[in-house]
């Protein structure tokens, strides 16, 4: 896989965006894949630990990276917080929780949430004037049918032994850092996509 983007969190750790490194790999949802990357081109997202590398996401360039400049905007203009009745690593119990019993007068979590695939769901927010960047498991059978060959867990036991994949906190420095990476790269793509800009591509002049 080849390196699109690098937002780095610590030294050792970061978020990776990454696009296959042949065409023949490539995914376009729209049109055939080309050697340069489009906006509708697949980008894996990959969180990187030292040796340890989790997915995050597998989606449209446009959707990865677009969802990814929104949330950052929104906590930089300190929106995004918790309510005061919700703590830190609660998104991802209640995400769980919700999902599981199909509870109807849940609250909404999908504006604080990026990228979501089968096993976690990532999020940025903040709290009491701290942003934070957080990875939640997600019980892998809330929408997928049990494979027999799979090891199985029920609910209830993923539960007990559920924690955040990962939390950090997450300085302005860095988030206005990562959101200066995303308007670069997101227009540096669109105008490889024929469009002036990545605004442009949004609503076209």
């Amino acid at each position: 896989m080849n390196l699109v983007q690098e937002f780095k969190i610590s030294d050792q750790d970061s978020i990776k965006i990454l696009v296959p490194n042949n065409v023949e790999n490539k995914l376009n949802y729209y049109d055939y894949p080309t050697e340069q990357l489009h906006l509708f081109d697949q980008l894996t997202v990959v969180l990187q630990q030292k040796d340890l590398s989790t997915e995050l996401a597998r989606d449209m360039t446009d959707y990865t990276l677009g969802d990814f400049q929104d949330a950052l905007i929104k906590v930089l203009n300190k929106k995004n917080s918790l309510p005061v009745e919700y703590n830190i690593k609660d998104l991802g119990i209640l995400y769980n929780v919700n999902s599981h019993t199909d509870n109807e007068n849940r609250f909404d979590l999908t504006q604080f949430s990026i990228w979501s695939n089968v096993t976690t769901i990532t999020w940025l927010y903040r709290k009491n004037n701290h942003i934070y960047l957080e990875i939640s498991p997600k019980y892998p059978w809330l929408y997928e049918e049990y494979d027999p060959l799979e090891h199985y867990i029920s609910f209830q036991d993923f539960m007990r032994a559920y924690k955040s994949v990962a939390l950090y906190e997450i300085s302005r420095e860095i988030a206005e850092q990562w959101l200066t990476q995303c308007n670069v790269i997101l227009d540096e793509i669109a105008k490889l996509s024929g469009y002036k800009n990545y605004k442009d591509s949004i609503h076209p002049s």
